[in-house]
Parts: structure tokens; C-alpha cells; sequence
């Protein structure tokens, strides 16, 4: 008898090894491959759409983005693309952000995106990280700064409203104006949002992970997009002046081709967190306007890759990723161009000097001509 108690209790343990395995797998795999942590994800919730500011106007703020690998939806009438990044985490917020007098509630996080996950989707990184990406916090005629996007997740508040106009916390969308979607929950993560219902914890997505955290690798997918380039902020006069500049005073903040608008997942229906990586480059992009009263502009920086020399034989190789919204004929020192171009100059002087590289560039106005440059330089260890 005893030993039958003891066979019995010896299977039970296997089959609760074995269980514990499966179930550890699932998990494993859900945060490599899973869509999303709700039933109904925010981008069916929250589509990019025309927005009704009254009978006679509307208009469109979001425009979704079609990169490469990334697929299309349609949420009511409207085309949604979806895209998984990689990347590693920065300002992640700690509560609601609320705009409008407290009519819009969302969650805030910045992605700053691998590189290596890009090159292995094919993605251009002109594509995905655009001129607008720079002046998000910053209204300098030169901008640096590393390829980091707005992560924006949406919540849907049940508040009471005056009015509604698609931007006050409650979707256009028909299924979803009336109540919350099935299975959001408030969470309580913030006692001055305890009204916005949530697709997942936005401070903790998946409960068997550990909490979100400055730094961590993670893994997003959900709603790519672009938004506009803000340029109606009236304390921001000199960067509205910029912006406008990049798009030659010809477009509308609303037109989908306008270089100064900014990439953004809004909003994600999962983040993951994954195993530790290390960045193996230094990934830097940089933005140079000109216009008749600030000319000319210089930028000189000297860029290194991540961590310390990983061999002797090892140097700096750079990769300079000219934008399309380059203006090459208004950079007066640089690098001079191959014989035959049209143009004098084809981008930055690069001086490489073994562990380092130093990015040097003069762009200057001409009558009725914007200097502009946009660029991404990739830096690495090499043999």
C-alpha cells in the first residue's frame, strides 16, 4: 500500500513538472509572438480617423504608417497598421497624462528602437524615425538625439463630458462609445484617473513579468502611426518656425507628407518584456535648419560605439543614412560628392580616428532656398 502511495505521489509530481513546464512555455511564447493582452485590443478601440472639430471642418491628425513588415486592418472604415518593435525602454510615466482640461486620458513611454531588430524587418530608419522625432522636446536650428519614439496607450475614461469630438476619452468608434470595451479594467494605477478603464495594467502588462522599468528590452506591438507637427503650441514660436521651414511653408499640419510630423505606436495591444540586450551600436540622428536669420549652421560632434573596445583590432565603422528630406545643395562644408553628382556635397565629413568618428556639417540659407539636413549615423565596433 505504501509503496502505491508513493508510485501515486511520484506520477502527481511528474505530471506537476510537466504542467508547470507547459504552462512556463506558453508564457515563453506569448511574450515573443502574443497580439495582444486584452480580448479587444486598443487599436480596434482607437483607429487613426478623421476627427469632427464641427459641421463644416474636419480633419485628420493620425495617419497610420505603412513600414515594411508591417500588416493592415480596417477598424471601422479606417486603415490600421500594425508593426512588432524592439527596442529598450525610456521615461516610462508614472500616471495619466491628461490634456484638454481633463478631457483625454493616455499612458505615456518612450521606445528608443534596436537597430538590429529594424535591419532584420527590413524597416528604413528614415521612414520610421522622422525630422518631427527631434523637436518632440527641443526647438534648437540643430538637433541631436538617439532614435527614440512616443509610445502613447490609450485609455477609455468614463467621465462625464460636455462634448465630444472623438478626442475626450471615448472613441468614435460605435461599439466602444457607450461603455468600456469588454474586459478593460481602471486597475486603480492613478487616484486622479480612477474613471479610464485599461486593456492591461499600464504599469505591469503581463502579471508574471516583472513591472515596467527604465531600460528594460522590451517587445510592442500595436498601432504605427504619425502625428502632427504640433506647430499650433503658440509658446513654441521658433520651433513652429522650424517646423514649417522643413516643409517649405507649403503644407498643412494635417497633410500626411509633412516632414516635421513624428512617428508613434499609439497604441500598443502588448508589451512584453524580454531578456537583457545590450546595445551593440551608438545610433544618433541629426537635424540642421537654415533660414535667412540664422545662417549658417554647424553641427561637430564626435560619436564613440557602446562599451568599451571589445578587441584590439577593433575600430569605429560609421554608416551615415542621409534623409530624404535633405536639401544637398544648401550644405556648404562636407563631404565633397562622387564626380558627376549634381550637387557639390553629399552629406557630414566623417573623420574616423580608430575608436571614435567625428561628424562635422555647414548647412547655410540662400535666397529663397532653406538649408536643410536630416541624417542617422550608425556607429560600431568593426574588425
Amino acid at each position: 500500500m505504501k509503496n502505491r502511495f508513493q508510485q501515486f505521489a511520484l506520477v502527481l509530481l511528474c505530471l506537476t513538472l510537466v504542467c508547470q513546464k507547459c504552462d512556463e512555455k506558453k508564457k515563453e511564447d506569448f511574450e515573443l509572438n502574443g497580439k495582444t493582452i486584452a480580448t479587444i485590443p486598443p487599436s480596434d478601440v482607437w483607429p487613426p480617423r478623421l476627427i469632427q472639430e464641427d459641421i463644416l471642418k474636419s480633419y485628420q491628425k493620425l495617419y497610420p504608417l505603412d513600414l515594411a513588415s508591417s500588416v493592415e486592418k480596417t477598424v471601422d472604415s479606417f486603415p490600421v497598421r500594425l508593426v512588432e518593435l524592439r527596442g529598450w525602454l525610456r521615461d516610462i510615466h508614472q500616471k495619466a497624462n491628461e490634456e484638454n482640461e481633463g478631457e483625454w486620458k493616455d499612458w505615456r513611454y518612450n521606445l528608443e528602437l534596436d537597430p538590429e531588430w529594424l535591419d532584420s524587418l527590413k524597416i528604413d530608419f528614415n521612414q520610421i524615425f522622422k525630422v518631427g522625432n527631434l523637436y518632440i522636446d527641443g526647438t534648437d536650428w540643430v538637433r541631436v538625439g538617439r532614435l527614440i519614439i512616443h509610445v502613447e496607450l490609450n485609455g477609455w475614461d468614463d467621465s462625464i463630458r460636455t462634448m465630444d469630438k472623438g478626442t475626450n476619452g471615448r472613441p468614435l468608434n460605435p461599439l466602444y462609445k457607450i461603455t468600456f470595451p469588454l474586459g478593460w479594467q481602471t486597475y486603480n494605477v492613478d487616484p486622479q484617473a480612477r474613471n479610464v478603464y485599461w486593456p492591461y495594467n499600464p504599469r505591469h502588462p503581463l502579471h508574471w513579468q516583472d513591472p515596467l522599468k527604465d531600460g528594460q528590452y522590451v517587445r510592442m506591438y500595436g498601432s504605427i502611426l504619425t502625428d502632427d507637427p504640433h506647430q499650433h503650441d503658440k509658446t513654441k514660436i521658433q520651433g513652429n518656425t522650424i517646423k514649417a521651414l522643413w516643409n517649405g511653408l507649403t503644407r498643412e499640419e494635417s497633410d500626411p507628407n509633412h516632414p516635421a510630423r513624428w512617428t508613434e505606436m499609439h497604441s500598443p495591444d502588448i508589451i512584453s518584456v524580454l531578456k537583457h540586450k545590450d546595445k551593440k551600436e551608438t545610433d544618433t540622428a541629426v537635424a540642421i535648419c537654415a533660414d535667412i536669420s540664422h545662417t549658417p549652421q554647424t553641427l561637430n560632434i564626435t560619436l564613440r560605439p557602446p562599451g568599451t573596445k571589445p578587441r584590439p583590432t577593433a575600430h569605429a565603422e560609421v554608416t551615415e543614412l542621409v534623409g530624404p528630406e535633405s536639401d544637398l545643395g544648401t550644405i556648404t562644408a562636407g563631404r565633397i560628392a562622387p564626380t558627376g553628382s549634381s550637387t557639390v556635397f553629399a552629406g557630414a565629413f566623417i573623420n574616423n580616428m580608430g575608436d571614435s568618428a567625428n561628424i562635422s556639417i555647414t548647412v547655410s540659407y540662400s535666397p529663397f532656398r532653406t538649408g536643410l539636413f536630416k541624417a542617422i549615423y550608425r556607429v560600431k565596433w568593426v574588425d
